[in-house]
């Protein structure tokens, strides 16, 4: 049995199409490609979406782990190796909002890092020596003072001292 259909033939594939015109078969192979592009796309689309929310949940609970573990930190060197002076510096840096913004974030304008306008408004004395601010974090972390070099977890850490300050700076 021979075949009786033609074929509407393109730069890549050859479609048997029957009973149809070259101009009809190509306008139904263009609505169709239409078709499985629009079916495609909109299937891309919305994997893409529920991609970007995945990783934006992903994102922030991150974020929120590790807000948590400088909180953490910070509530630890304020209740059991901080010293008042050191508290009450924090608590000054705070009152003023613009510069405590530009202390714990990271695009600052300024030539040192967030963890160490940390350390120099802890301990003015060692403002400029960034040793000073390195000796700072490894007494409190040891050796692991990489997490300093998130935002979240300097406001965490700043955060978690200051309630402590806060919950006992009428008694002492």
């Amino acid at each position: 049995m021979a075949f009786q259909g033609r074929f509407f033939a393109t730069e890549y594939w050859s479609v048997p199409v029957f009973g149809m015109s070259h101009g009809e078969a190509f306008l139904a192979m263009q609505t169709c490609d239409s078709y499985i592009a629009f079916v495609l796309g909109i299937r891309f689309m919305l994997s893409r979406e529920v991609l970007v929310s995945r990783l934006r949940r992903s994102e922030d609970s991150t974020q929120e782990d590790i807000k948590s573990e400088g909180f953490e930190v910070g509530r630890k060197w304020a209740a059991e190796s901080a010293e008042a002076i050191e508290l009450q510096r924090l608590e000054t840096a705070r009152a003023d909002e613009r510069h405590w913004d530009a202390i714990l974030t990271t695009c600052n304008m300024s030539a040192y890092a967030p963890c160490e306008l940390l350390a120099f408004a802890i301990r003015p004395e060692s403002e400029k020596d960034r040793d000073a601010a390195v000796d700072f974090w490894e007494f409190i972390l040891g050796d692991d003072i990489d997490v300093t070099r998130s935002d979240d977890w300097l406001r965490g850490f700043a955060e978690a001292a200051l309630s402590v300050w806060d919950s006992v700076t009428d008694e002492v």
